[in-house]
């Protein structure tokens, strides 16, 4: 490894489904593109994206949380991305889905982030 990479492990700040809600309708409120909505969504649980060279593993998030924001891709990608399947970049690039967490949940046990 790098000497000039640090991995470290990351904890997030547990946030209520009222809280989660607000804040990603504010996202999907501003977002431009429905990469930059990924972004803030990742951002979420990891502030310090511009300082993160590389994340190994996915987040997990419970059924219901997981489909909030696959429905808010898609309405982004009507208005946004006509030409583009709806929601195909939560598809293909957002997290994974658990229905055995607690629905509002996210679980990054499994992600191990890479420092630059």
């Amino acid at each position: 490894m790098n000497s000039n990479v640090s991995v470290n492990n990351v904890e997030i700040k547990p946030l209520s489904k009222y809280q989660l809600e607000q804040r990603l309708q504010e996202i999907f409120d501003y977002a431009n593109s429905n990469t930059e909505a990924l972004v803030e969504i990742y951002k979420l649980i990891f502030p310090d994206m511009d300082n993160i060279k590389k994340i190994e593993g996915h987040p997990v998030a419970g059924k219901n949380l997981w489909t909030y924001i696959w429905r808010l891709f898609m309405q982004l990608d009507r208005k946004c991305h006509p030409e583009e399947f709806a929601g195909s970049i939560w598809i293909n690039k957002g997290w994974g889905m658990n229905s055995g967490l607690t629905p509002w949940s996210i679980d990054i046990s499994n992600c191990r982030v890479i420092y630059s």
